[in-house]
């Protein structure tokens, strides 16, 4: 077991963002280790746009630290300098202004281990001096077209790969790509919190329990990998049934969003997403195929199989190995006709498959395969 380490994590979201891979891995250290999770800083340009981004910042850089239990504290470093995804440059001298608050406020000690998701924190395996650094490579990035900001990415994301004492990734596609730069790279896909959806009742959410008829859902964050044009085929061709959206929507959406038998639910915390799931009949994963999604492994797959829910999605490589638990569509037409298939399956023996699918794939199971790896380099 991984005990009595200090593990400074640099993840991609904040804490309070919708749960993902970063936050679970950190709560999960934290019961046997002391872990501190560095909100990533925006810049000040970016806060200008968004006045309510501008205070949450400031404010919790103000307040320096908040404690979520003795062993998990999160951080709010100051606001960065503009462009750091544009050039090296900038963003070597947004690094070093990183590690000299760490140096003021946070002042580490005891063996260290490094978590970084994000390639543009690569120089603190060298500033921080730490035991061990764990490269947690994240689902592709997609950077709109701007040619420099990936060519920097990828410079930096390289840099990272040699750096790092062990590197982690969700998708077999960036497994590959990352054995160009270093030998010690390990497949570790996402998970589920069995236990917070294994304690959802059969309440539903407050907001739909005025919804009749049959709910089809889609649970994360509706951003460029979403589909909108094939979850507008379904909402045409499936009329007897109300979607759910459960997720903060980061692109114009607003045709579906105001349709009548589409309910937005929005960001929710992480405890309420077990009982919409619950309230599902069918849950989709309605990702475009792409060469950024290509290498998605969508932590919302378990977090629906947990509780047995029938699934419908696009066919993500990743997917290819669940074929025999989920549906897996590769038209908008076969997605649809799937959908039926899913709202009328009476087959309970499946349904237990796949909460046994889920157990397999847990965080739990996860977390011991990535303490097992970093033994053997401790």
């Amino acid at each position: 077991m991984l005990k009595d380490h200090l593990i400074i994590f640099f993840p991609l979201v904040d804490w309070d963002a919708p749960w993902q891979r970063y936050q679970h891995l950190a709560s999960w250290f934290s019961k046997t280790n002391r872990v501190i999770y560095i909100n990533p800083a925006v810049a000040i340009t970016y806060m200008m746009r968004s006045p309510v981004k501008l205070v949450q910042k400031w404010l919790g850089f103000l307040l320096g630290k908040r404690k979520i239990h003795s062993n998990l504290l999160i951080y709010y470093p100051s606001p960065c300098l503009p462009f750091e995804r544009r050039s090296i440059w900038v963003n070597l001298l947004n690094q070093y202004i990183l590690f000299i608050y760490m140096k003021m406020f946070i002042r580490p000690k005891g063996p260290l281990i490094l978590w970084i998701n994000d390639p543009y924190k690569s120089l603190m395996t060298k500033l921080l001096n730490p035991k061990i650094a764990v490269y947690d490579c994240p689902d592709a990035i997609v950077f709109k077209d701007r040619e420099k900001k990936k060519k920097v990415y990828d410079e930096l994301k390289k840099e990272l790969l040699q750096k790092s004492t062990v590197s982690l990734f969700t998708s077999k596609a960036l497994l590959k790509e990352g054995e160009r730069f270093s030998k010690d790279c390990f497949y570790v896909p996402n998970g589920v919190d069995i236990q917070s959806f294994k304690q959802v009742g059969n309440k539903r959410p407050e907001d739909i329990r005025g919804l009749s008829g049959r709910i089809v859902g889609v649970v994360g964050t509706f951003d460029e990998r979403i589909d909108i044009e094939l979850m507008s085929f379904i909402l045409k061709s499936i009329r007897d049934a109300t979607f759910v959206l459960v997720g903060p929507i980061q692109v114009n959406m607003r045709d579906l969003v105001n349709h009548p038998r589409v309910f937005p639910a929005g960001e929710r915390g992480y405890e309420e997403i077990p009982a919409f799931i619950e309230a599902f009949d069918v849950g989709l994963i309605p990702y475009r195929i792409n060469e950024v999604t290509r290498a998605v492994y969508p932590v919302k797959l378990h977090e629906y199989l947990s509780l047995g829910k029938p699934v419908v999605a696009t066919s993500l490589p990743e997917l290819d190995q669940f074929s025999d638990v989920i549906w897996i569509a590769k038209t908008k037409e076969q997605f649809v006709e799937y959908i039926r298939y899913a709202l009328n399956e009476k087959n309970r023996g499946i349904r237990r498959k796949r909460i046994k699918v889920a157990k397999e794939n847990s965080w739990d199971q996860r977390t011991n395969q990535i303490t097992g790896i970093l033994e053997n380099y401790l």
